[in-house]
């Protein structure tokens, strides 16, 4: 009895110590910056950059400790300036450039991190 009441606690003060304690203030205005890491849906890890004034600079999906799926980076109006897709930590896809309106600018082809095909610019107007 006495050693299953001492592994019970043992596990106990271990599971406590495992945790991260944080308090959460719903009253404070404070912005974010930073470095943040979340799990998505699908459960990769999805990395987030915010400037000092708490916007969001990018995000970018982690899979397997390489960049794999898309990654963002943003205007300080919170509009998209690219979107990049990654396979295997190299450019794969159609990467997509955006003016600050959020009219797209410029899309660029990529294979393994190679350009690839047809490079097309747009202007501001559409």
């Amino acid at each position: 009895m006495k050693q299953g009441s001492l592994l019970l606690l043992i596990s106990l003060i271990i599971g406590i110590n495992a945790c991260d304690q944080f308090t959460i203030n719903s009253n404070s205005k404070k912005k974010k910056s930073g470095k943040e890491s979340i799990l998505n849906e699908q459960g990769d890890t999805v990395m987030m950059t915010y400037r000092k004034d708490g916007s969001l600079e990018s995000s970018v999906t982690i899979k397997h400790g390489e960049r794999n799926g898309p990654s963002y980076v943003y205007y300080k109006n919170g509009k998209v300036q690219f979107e990049i897709h990654y396979k295997d930590s190299f450019k794969d896809s159609i990467t997509k450039y955006y003016y600050e309106s959020g009219i797209l600018y410029r899309t660029t082809h990529y294979k393994r991190g190679i350009k690839d095909g047809i490079q097309t610019y747009y202007y501001k107007t559409g």
